[in-house]
């Protein structure tokens, strides 16, 4: 089969994590290698020592008293400064929770810098303990062995995890400061922008292409959730276009990306007869073969709706507008009371509004090689989400004096570069911005001249 197409906007890939990403993706894994390889140097450095104890300068110029007393300062500093490293995690975890957004702690957690810091002090105390039990004898005592490469590479441990514990307060110092935190979202998410709406075009397009709609006796079986429930995260559209073409059948996504899904509840409808005999030639199992072919067919489509317990970046773009969103309605709560914020993440929402007002809308129909339209969604809409921003802000925003100011100049300026079908949304949208403005006594006053 050829490629599939869309007359408006690219089919967004999924780069699904391989098995080796899936291993790195937890938050502890990378603590727990470096620990596990403090822990074998920690072994084969004292056998290193001994068989070329005879051949080494003087490094460690201290007997084994000496050598405990250092190792075992380093493992007891070093497990406090881990306690004291998580602490300061949980208290930004925390604070980036409680003033912006808890849809933030992904972000956070899935830092290597993070991540390498609690590795590096863990590996420290890890490698002191084993090294500590290698010390033989006393000063008192005239046959002793102390490892002096291993309490010298302690002592380098030791000052890269204070080089790690620098870097570490850097790094959550920037990453807390509200201007990062919106940076990063709004530069996700344009990226997603970009790939899925394609560059910037002007004129009319037309329609969407190919269409299709059921016919009256056309038959059909519904795809439902399965026993997990949660978001939709990403959906592989080339799979779905590419089982469709397979079996001649058009699936229809009933749910849209980010949207919750309870267990049970309907995912896509499928029109059309799937092929049987390529179902049966497919199954491996005689459990397979003993299943519907609706149900087979079900069970393949379900694999291509990736559902996960949170919203995430993969495909979704709304959940850049939600996160915004989020820290502007927070920002403008009286419990926080601070407008300057909420200023700063309708600037990012702008420029996202921006890329969106002058793309036209992605279309919902994709096609297979030969023409045929294989599968139906709900795209992504720029009123739909214009409406739901503009909405949340104007109503949170609407006792205060510098918003719908904001509001206004961000809507005016779309109205500039906007594309001639999105002006009436705009102009909606405007309307209520003046509207509840003017109920609140916020309304500027060259609106109210008007």
């Amino acid at each position: 089969m050829a490629q599939p197409a869309r007359f408006r906007g690219d089919i967004p890939k999924v780069d699904r994590p391989n098995p080796w990403q899936r291993i790195w993706s937890p938050f502890w894994t990378l603590p727990l290698l470096i620990v596990v390889l403090a822990a074998v140097v920690g072994t084969i450095m004292p056998v290193i020592d001994d068989a070329l104890a005879q051949k080494l300068p003087l490094v460690f110029e201290s007997g084994p008293d000496g050598a405990r007393s250092v190792l075992s300062t380093i493992a007891s500093a070093m497990i406090s400064v881990t306690g004291l490293v998580f602490s300061v995690t949980m208290v930004v975890l925390q604070l980036a929770s409680s003033s912006y957004t808890p849809r933030l702690m992904s972000g956070f957690l899935s830092s290597r810098i993070t991540q390498a810091t609690l590795g590096v002090f863990a590996a420290s105390f890890v490698y002191s303990l084993i090294v500590l039990r290698a010390v033989r004898g006393s000063n008192a005592e005239g046959d002793f062995f102390v490892p002096q490469l291993s309490v010298a590479l302690a002592m380098i441990v030791v000052l890269a995890a204070v080089g790690m514990f620098i870097a570490f307060i850097h790094h959550i110092v920037t990453s807390i400061q509200v201007g990062t935190v919106l940076r990063d979202i709004e530069a996700r998410t344009a990226r997603l922008i970009r790939q899925q709406f394609g560059e910037a075009e002007e004129g009319e397009l037309g329609g969407f292409g190919p269409g299709w709609s059921p016919r009256p006796d056309e038959k059909s079986f519904r795809v439902t959730a399965a026993s997990q429930h949660g978001r939709i995260a990403h959906i592989d559209f080339p799979t779905l276009v590419e089982l469709a073409h397979d079996h001649e059948v058009v699936i229809e996504l009933e749910r849209d990306l980010g949207s919750h899904v309870a267990a049970g509840q309907l995912l896509a409808t499928v029109w059309g007869e799937v092929s049987q005999d390529m179902l049966r030639d497919e199954a491996g199992t005689k459990e397979q073969r003993e299943i519907s072919p609706d149900d087979a067919f079900a069970k393949r489509v379900r694999r291509c709706i990736g559902i996960e317990r949170d919203r995430s970046m993969m495909q979704d773009i709304g959940f850049g507008f939600r996160q915004l969103l989020d820290i502007a309605d927070r920002a403008l709560s009286s419990g926080v009371n601070d407008p300057t914020t909420a200023i700063h993440a309708v600037d990012e929402i702008h420029s996202l509004f921006r890329l969106l007002a002058t793309r036209p809308t992605i279309s919902p129909y994709i096609a297979d090689g030969d023409g045929l339209v294989r599968v139906i969604h709900r795209p992504l809409s720029f009123g739909l989400v214009l409406d739901r921003v503009t909405m949340e802000l104007a109503h949170y925003g609407a006792k205060d004096p510098t918003m719908p100011p904001r509001l206004l100049a961000m809507l005016d300026d779309l109205a500039e570069v906007a594309r001639s079908e999105y002006q009436t949304a705009i102009t909606d949208a405007r309307d209520l911005v003046v509207r509840l403005a003017k109920d609140h006594g916020t309304l500027p006053a060259r609106e109210v001249t008007q």
